[in-house]
């Protein structure tokens, strides 16, 4: 995949794999919600990033909506962890996510990515 056109320009672009964790935001891993113990055990494992994103609103294999409350006031809302780094990091934070999160569904997909920095220069 070529860089972006416009003011900037990737560096450092290569094959990333993305695995994006699907939570709610009432699991718990112990004491602590799980999303957060899955970007803390992504973070311990080294890899290069990981994010955990609260939704709006969704559902699952059992067809239940999440996150739509009383009155407006979100509850159990979805909650989406992405972890992103070479295939080798993400298949072993996978590994953990096994461990950790079993009755979770995920989706690990390719992704180009880099780092991007403004360009510079009589080209632009």
């Amino acid at each position: 995949m070529e860089p972006p056109a416009g003011p900037y320009a990737a560096t450092e672009a290569g094959t990333l794999h993305r695995v994006t964790v699907y939570v709610r935001s009432t699991d718990r891993s112990g004491h602590v919600p799980l999303y957060v113990e899955l970007v803390r055990r992504a973070r311990r494992e080294g890899v290069m990033g990981a994010s955990a994103l609260p939704c709006v609103a969704g559902f699952g294999r059992a067809g239940v909506l999440h996150g739509a409350g009383r009155h407006g006031v979100p509850r159990d809302r979805p909650v989406m962890v992405l972890v992103v780094d070479t295939p080798e990091r993400v298949a072993r934070f996978v590994r953990v996510l096994a461990q950790i999160a079993p009755e979770s569904f995920a989706v690990l997909d390719e992704v180009t990515g880099g780092v991007l920095s403004a360009r510079t220069g009589a080209d632009e």
